[in-house]
C-alpha cells in the first residue's frame, strides 16, 4: 500500500503523509457513521477501496490531494452503501475551491476557522 501512495502523490512535497491522513480520517469516519466494529481485515478492506478510488481520482482523472480529500468521504460511502458513484458526475456538480485560494469560510463563536473531518475550511451554505 506505501508503493501505491507514494506513485499516486509523485513529487509532491508531503503529499504522501496528507494522503494517508485524509484516508486515515475517511475509514475511521465510515465506522463511526457505520456504527460497526473496526476489525483490522475490515479496516484494510475499506482502506483497499480508498486507494483505489485516490488511483481513479489521481491518475485518471487528474485531481489534485486537496479534491480527492474533498470528494473520498462521499464516494467511499457510496462504494460502502452499493450505491454507484461516477466522479465525472462529482466534479460536474460540484465547484471546487483549494484551501489556498481565498475563499469566505466560517468561523465559530471565539472567531477560530471552522474545518471539516478532512481538515478542509468549512465554507458557508447559500441560503
Amino acid at each position: 500500500m506505501a508503493g501505491e501512495i507514494l506513485r499516486l502523490v509523485g513529487g509532491e512535497k508531503h503529499g504522501a503523509g496528507k494522503l494517508v491522513r485524509v484516508i486515515e480520517r475517511v475509514v475511521a469516519k465510515s465506522f463511526l457513521e457505520d456504527k460497526s466494529r473496526q476489525t483490522m481485515s475490515e479496516a484494510r478492506r475499506r482502506t483497499g477501496i480508498c486507494i483505489a478510488l485516490c488511483r481513479e481520482l489521481r491518475a485518471d482523472m487528474q485531481w489534485s490531494i486537496d479534491r480527492i480529500a474533498s470528494e473520498l468521504p462521499v464516494a467511499l460511502r457510496s462504494k460502502l452503501d452499493g450505491i454507484p458513484w461516477n466522479p465525472s458526475e462529482a466534479a460536474r456538480r460540484s465547484m471546487f475551491a483549494p484551501e489556498a485560494a481565498t475563499v469566505l469560510a466560517v468561523r465559530d463563536a471565539k472567531g477560530a476557522l471552522v474545518r471539516d473531518e478532512t481538515g478542509a475550511l468549512a465554507v458557508p451554505r447559500q441560503r
